[in-house]
C-alpha cells in the first residue's frame, strides 16, 4: 500500500493552488528498445506568488544527475503557465522498464515528489513484455493508505488540490488489440488519467500485435510477379510455337 507524506503534500498544495502535472511516457520500438520519459512540472502563477519575487531559478539544477538512469537527459519545461523538468532515458531490449520509471521518478519530483510516490513506489506491479507476437502491458497502481489524522489531511489536500491525476502514456509497436486507456492519441499511444487521491487502486492494460498477422506486401507483391513471370513465359513459347508451325506450313494443335 502506498502512504503519502501528508505534511509536503498539503505544503505543495498550498503553494501550487491545485496546479501540478506529472506525466509519465514510454514508447517502445519494434526492436524492443525505447525511451521512458517523465514530467513534473507546477503552476508557475503560484509558484511566483509564493516566491514574492525571488527568482525560482532552473529546475533542472535541482536534479542530481548521479541519481538517474544511464543516458539519461534533462530539461526544464519553462513555459507561461508551468515551470518544472523533464527527464528522458533510453532503454535496452529486456530491461526492466518499471523500474528505470520508479528510479527516473524518484530523482525528478524529489523530496516533495514523495507526495505522488510515497515511501514505496507508483506501481504495485509493471510488466511491459513481448509474449511470440503479443506485447503486452500491464501497470497497478498502489491504493492510497491514510487513517485517522492522515486522513483528514488528506481531504484537507484533495480540497485545495482538487481532482489531480497523474498522466501515464505508452506507445507499443504493432497493431493494438485490447486496451483500458482513458484515450487514444492521433498517433496511437494510449494515455490513462490515473487520480492521484483514488483510495483504491487501478490496473492498466493493453496489447498489441507485430507480425504473424498473414502475408505481408513483399510476400503478396513477390506471388503477383511471380505470376507476371509465368504467363510472360508461356506467352513466348505459344507465339514460338505459332511462328514454326506457319513456316512448315503444319497446322497449329490447339493446345488440350
Amino acid at each position: 500500500m502506498r502512504r503519502l507524506t501528508l505534511p509536503l503534500l498539503v505544503a505543495f498544495a498550498l503553494i501550487t493552488s491545485a496546479c501540478i502535472t506529472a506525466e509519465i511516457e514510454v514508447r517502445v520500438n519494434d526492436d524492443g528498445s525505447g525511451t521512458l520519459s517523465v514530467l513534473f512540472a507546477a503552476d508557475r502563477e503560484s509558484l511566483e506568488a509564493i516566491a514574492e519575487g525571488e527568482d525560482l531559478g532552473n529546475p533542472a539544477d535541482e536534479i542530481d544527475p548521479s541519481t538517474l538512469p544511464p543516458g539519461a537527459t534533462v530539461e526544464t519545461i519553462d513555459t507561461e503557465d508551468l515551470l518544472g523538468v523533464k527527464v528522458t532515458v533510453p532503454f535496452a531490449a529486456g530491461a526492466d522498464v518499471g523500474a528505470a520509471i520508479e528510479e527516473t521518478f524518484a530523482a525528478v519530483s524529489g523530496e516533495d515528489g514523495a507526495m505522488l510516490s510515497g515511501e514505496s513506489s507508483l506501481f504495485e506491479a509493471f510488466t511491459l513484455v513481448r509474449e511470440g507476437d503479443t506485447w503486452r502491458f500491464e501497470a497497478n497502481t498502489e491504493a492510497l493508505d491514510a487513517t485517522g489524522e492522515d486522513a483528514e489531511m488528506m481531504a484537507m489536500a484533495q480540497a485545495m488540490m482538487g481532482d489531480v491525476t497523474m498522466v501515464v502514456r505508452i506507445a507499443l509497436p504493432g497493431e493494438v488489440v485490447t486496451q483500458n486507456a482513458d484515450r487514444v492519441e492521433d498517433d496511437g499511444a494510449l494515455t490513462w488519467n490515473v487520480p492521484l487521491f483514488a483510495p483504491e487502486g487501478r490496473t492498466l492494460s493493453a496489447t498489441s500485435e507485430v507480425g504473424g498477422g498473414g502475408m505481408n506486401v513483399a510476400v503478396i507483391s513477390g506471388i503477383v510477379i511471380g505470376a507476371l513471370v509465368l504467363a510472360a513465359i508461356g506467352a513466348m513459347a505459344l507465339s514460338r510455337r505459332r511462328s514454326a508451325a506457319a513456316a512448315s506450313g503444319t497446322p497449329e494443335t490447339p493446345a488440350e
